[in-house]
């Protein structure tokens, strides 16, 4: 009888190997990707559920004093600064930030631009940012506006409340174009 020695793979099965690992470890990745944009999507929702919860105290207070006038103040203010009254700013917060440094922000950071008077939260994935309205570099602006009813009897119209309102790209272009930028 001939035994048989083995010497190990064949260069065939030896790329049927390789060609195995690189087709899981794509499918590995995808997927990986998928739940990091995932976890960046629900970071961005807590931090819009902490802005809220600084807008609703605020509001609170507001009618707990009997002045929804009050409230006029803080329109184009930093809605950062209500969530400061409540709790501790998010851990990616850089602060307030004139043009230059905005420039510099780097994705998956919010920032208050001080020319712009928005908050803004710069996306690091494309595909955490769809459904939102946003501009061409992933940002999104939010910014503080005083809602008002109208008046009776021809009077001056009542603050009604306040909202943390989304900024689209058009109104960004809107402030480039002004000289706001």
């Amino acid at each position: 009888m001939r035994t048989r020695r083995h010497r190990g793979f064949t260069k065939f099965e030896l790329v049927i190997c390789i060609l195995v690992i690189v087709v899981v470890a794509t499918a590995l990745y995808s997927r990986y990707m998928a739940l990091v944009a995932d976890a960046e999507r629900a970071a961005f929702r807590g931090v819009m559920g902490w802005l809220q919860a600084g807008v609703n105290v605020r509001m609170s207070l507001a009618l707990s004093d009997g002045d929804l006038s009050e409230l006029q103040q803080l329109e184009g203010s930093n809605p950062m600064a209500l969530v400061a009254e409540v709790m501790s700013l998010p851990s990616n917060y850089l602060g307030v930030l004139d043009d230059e440094a905005a420039a510099r922000a780097r994705p998956g950071n919010w920032y208050f631009d001080r020319d712009r008077g928005l908050l803004v939260y710069r996306f690091r994935y494309q595909s955490t940012a769809e459904g939102f309205t946003r501009a061409a570099d992933e940002r999104l602006g939010f910014r503080l506006k005083v809602n008002y009813r109208p008046a009776a009897n021809q009077g001056r119209a009542a603050v009604s409340g306040l909202v943390l309102q989304a900024v689209g790209p058009d109104q960004w272009q809107l402030a480039d174009s002004q000289g706001l930028r």
